[in-house]
């Protein structure tokens, strides 16, 4: 059975916009292509004669409009969305970030078994919650901050005198290319993820 296309969409009320993220069975070709429809909400993605709709958490700025598909060949995918200000605005509990699953739903000492068969894959009072941040979390350092962390705050604003060394900001973990690693005793979880260090797991095989 081919795998499915899957969407992932997450409302960026600082910044208004709308990040969206798919990954694809096989690699992008001619037939992927990526619309919203009129209403602003309907976000379909096409490819290989499979199609996924997925309603927007807000609307979407462009509508109707044909999205252009970034990394041909790629079987990940990201875009990023303007959203509709004045709906927005006539809507304020979107602008609050709701959460639908953080560390703070989660018992203290809870643990993580197995639905189908109920073994423990992380056993209780083994780890600590903490919320994983947005997988966008170094892009966003440039809406966050006037300056890198690394980098003395010059009053002036003269900040194209003082742009830090991209090798330098990756090793000190602010490169964009830097990742969340598991740490042992800590689950990390976001709205579609858990992330555990291998040493806290029981019952598992890793590939």
């Amino acid at each position: 059975m081919a795998a499915d296309i899957a969407v992932y969409a997450e409302l960026l009320s600082n910044i208004r916009q709308i990040s969206l993220a798919a990954t694809l069975p096989t690699p992008g070709d001619e037939s992927t292509h990526a619309m919203i429809a009129a209403d602003g909400f309907d976000f379909a993605l096409s490819h290989r004669g499979q199609t996924r709709h997925l309603k927007l958490p807000t609307k979407a700025a462009i509508a109707p409009s044909m999205l252009p598909i970034q990394k041909p060949g790629a079987t990940a995918l990201s875009l990023r969305l303007p959203v509709d200000a004045d709906y927005l605005s006539r809507n304020p509990t979107l602008q609050q970030g709701m959460t639908l699953w953080s560390a703070t739903d989660l018992e203290a000492a809870s643990g993580v078994s197995c639905r189908q068969c109920g073994v423990s894959v992380v056993k209780p009072d083994s780890v600590v919650w903490k919320d994983l941040p947005s997988e966008n979390w170094a892009e966003m350092m440039e809406f966050w901050h006037c300056h890198k962390p690394d980098v003395g705050h010059n009053h002036s604003h003269a900040h194209n005198n003082a742009k830090a060394d991209e090798a330098s900001l990756a090793s000190r973990g602010y490169g964009a290319s830097s990742t969340i690693s598991a740490q042992k005793g800590v689950g990390f979880v976001d709205l579609t993820t858990l992330l555990f260090a291998e040493a806290d797991c029981d019952g598992i095989t890793v590939s």
